[in-house]
């Protein structure tokens, strides 16, 4: 006669189905857990822009903006502007620096990425430049220029 939970457990027929529960219970988490992490940019570690692009920081003044397939420069500066004001609280009249122009990413495996910062980089020219180009280090916007080139760029989950 058994007497008690733990014999329950010891049983050799309701041992074994209480260990392939477990086990299936185990797996069914960790699939679980695999999904969240993979959809939820917040965890993994990076940011998400309101067009799409990953944001990443690559030391503790410079973030990474990855770039998707076909992004020019309204795309990159969209993304910078957006993670400066959103994500760090950069005020509006704020600049945000190119650091360097398009190249591999440093953060994932991507091959077109471009990194910014909200301090000007060492010995580049930093006059005003109301450009959309993301090749001259030292080009700044300030963040509301920036995330204006969101506008009608955003990608909306429905």
């Amino acid at each position: 006669m058994i007497r008690s939970a733990q014999e329950v457990g010891n049983h050799p027929w309701v041992g074994a189905r209480l260990q392939k529960k477990e086990a299936a219970m185990n797996a069914v988490t960790g699939f679980f857990l695999t999904i969240l992490l993979a959809f939820s940019p917040g965890l993994a570690g990076a940011w998400v822009a309101d067009n799409r692009h990953h944001v990443d920081f690559v030391s503790e003044t410079v973030f990474e903006v990855v770039g998707r397939p076909g992004s020019g420069g309204q795309e990159f500066w969209c993304a910078a502007g957006d993670f400066a004001r959103r994500a760090l609280g950069a005020g509006a009249a704020q600049r945000v620096y190119l650091v360097r122009g398009p190249a591999p990413a440093q953060t994932r495996n991507w091959n077109r990425a471009v990194l910014f910062s909200l301090v000007p980089p060492q010995g580049a020219d930093l006059s005003t430049m109301q450009t959309l180009s993301v090749d001259r280090v030292g080009d700044n916007l300030n963040v509301t220029m920036a995330q204006s080139y969101c506008v009608g760029n955003k990608v909306h989950d429905f």
